[in-house]
């Protein structure tokens, strides 16, 4: 539902979504003005992404963005405020719903 929830957590999911743009912007729109989106990788983003492109398959092109990316994709679904670190043993990508 719309305006319905104060914070959103993706954990170790992310790059499953197989639009990412689009869940974004659902998300954007399911959280209160105010509203935090969380993103997190307990591994970091290079570390999921070999893994994934290692077990070939329907994971293989699933892939955490790099941050400049995903900052974008942020801003172009609505959000404010994103700060994204990647770092080598830990991903984390915080937004504001306005």
């Amino acid at each position: 539902p719309r305006d319905a929830y104060d914070l959103v957590v993706c954990n170790a999911v992310f790059p499953h979504f197989t639009n990412k743009a689009a869940t974004l912007s659902r998300i954007q729109r399911m959280l209160r003005p105010g509203g935090v989106m969380v993103i997190s990788h307990p591994t970091g983003r290079e570390a999921v992404n070999n893994v994934h492109r290692e077990a070939g398959s329907v994971v293989a092109e699933d892939r955490v963005p790099d941050a400049t990316t995903m900052n974008a994709m942020l801003v172009a679904a609505g959000f404010v405020n994103a700060e994204v670190t990647d770092e080598p043993e830990f991903y984390l990508a915080l937004a504001i719903r306005p």
